[in-house]
Order: C-alpha cells, then sequence, then structure tokens
C-alpha cells in the first residue's frame, strides 16, 4: 500500500508541475513560437545568435512615439498562476542600437498591459533583470517593449521565465503524458494493488 501512495503521490507532482505557471519558449532557441511580435514597421522579430547559445528577440521599429502607441513588443499569455501569489520575471537584454542617444527608461514590461517598471541597457552586453508582483488571476499577459518613452533605443530579448513564490525557477516540463497513458498507468497500478490484495 505504500507503493501505491509513493505512486499517487508522484502522479499529483506532474500534474502541479503541469499547472505552474511558464513561459513558453522564453529562450528563443530556434524561433519565436508561443510570442506575439508587434510594433510599428515591423516591431519585433525573430534574430539569431548574439553572443548567446541559441536566438533571440530584436525589438526595433522606425523609432519611439512620445505616447507609446506602437512599440515594438513581444508579448505571451501566461497560465497557471495563482491568484495571490508572488512570481518573478526575469529576462536578458542585448543593446541593438541607440539610435537617439537617449539616456533614461527605454525598455519596458508590461502585465496586462500596464507597465511592471522601466529599464535602461545602454551597453552591448548581455544584462540580465527582474521585477516581482503578485498574480491576480490564473493567467496574465506579459510583455516587453522596446523604444519606450519616445527613446529611440532598440534591444534584443532573451531568457525569459517566471519564478514561483518561493523564488525557484520552476522546473522544464520536457513533455506532459497524454491521458490515455495516464489512464494505462493508473490502470496498471490499480492491477498491482489488486494482486497484492488478493495474495494477502
Amino acid at each position: 500500500m505504500k507503493i501505491l501512495r509513493l505512486i499517487a503521490t508522484g502522479l499529483l507532482l506532474v500534474v502541479a508541475q503541469v499547472t505552474m505557471a511558464d513561459v513558453i519558449n522564453g529562450e528563443f532557441d530556434q524561433n519565436a513560437d508561443g510570442w506575439t511580435l508587434s510594433g510599428n514597421c515591423g516591431g519585433a522579430s525573430y534574430a539569431a545568435s548574439i553572443g548567446n547559445s541559441a536566438g533571440s528577440v530584436l525589438l526595433n521599429s522606425c523609432g519611439g512615439d512620445a505616447n507609446d502607441l506602437d512599440p515594438p513588443m513581444a508579448t505571451q499569455l501566461v497560465a497557471g498562476f495563482v491568484s495571490g501569489n508572488a512570481y518573478t520575471l526575469s529576462w536578458e537584454t542585448y543593446l541593438h542600437v541607440n539610435y537617439s542617444g537617449a539616456n533614461g527608461a527605454s525598455f519596458a514590461v508590461l502585465l496586462d498591459g500596464l507597465v511592471l517598471g522601466t529599464y535602461e541597457n545602454l551597453t552591448a552586453t548581455w544584462v540580465g533583470d527582474s521585477i516581482s508582483f503578485t498574480a491576480t488571476d490564473t493567467s496574465h499577459e506579459i510583455g516587453f517593449a522596446a523604444e519606450w518613452g519616445a527613446s529611440d533605443v532598440s534591444y534584443y530579448l532573451d531568457n525569459v521565465f517566471i519564478s514561483g513564490f518561493d523564488g525557484e525557477a520552476p522546473p522544464p516540463i520536457v513533455g506532459v503524458p497524454e491521458p490515455a497513458t495516464l489512464a494505462l498507468l493508473g490502470l496498471g497500478l490499480l492491477g498491482i494493488g489488486f494482486s497484492r490484495h488478493r495474495k494477502s
């Protein structure tokens, strides 16, 4: 019976991992799948490796506008949050070009279209940053925008992930068992339990 309890606990942990808030393709390994890229003049696009092991997203358009109406952006709807829990959103940026010679916050991080924070990275090196927030729903749209605040500073974006309220990055989910696989596993466990019950 102890074995059945251990296996059931393991299955519950697998199901709990599946419902964890997790960014899809936050490393932009081969493409920008899972992301919506937008902005004026083409806005955001997938870019090959820029000093990192894989690709990234280039946030670059025709220049900033004072009202931040249509900046180059990458957004994604992320599900699996627990309302009331705190999370940390992390990312890396790399300066593409500072067309305007601007100094100041030219990169914005958004949650459901509202600005969480603004940042600046005026170096051609990968710089990591993060911001914490409290989930108010089970899903939120995260967004990253360049050329913010009427600046004309464009960035590469990479390594986006969300860590849970305990500060730990969620383990990568390699694959999610299909319902038929889980059903077969459950039947097998029932069979083992039944055979052990008959022997005793």
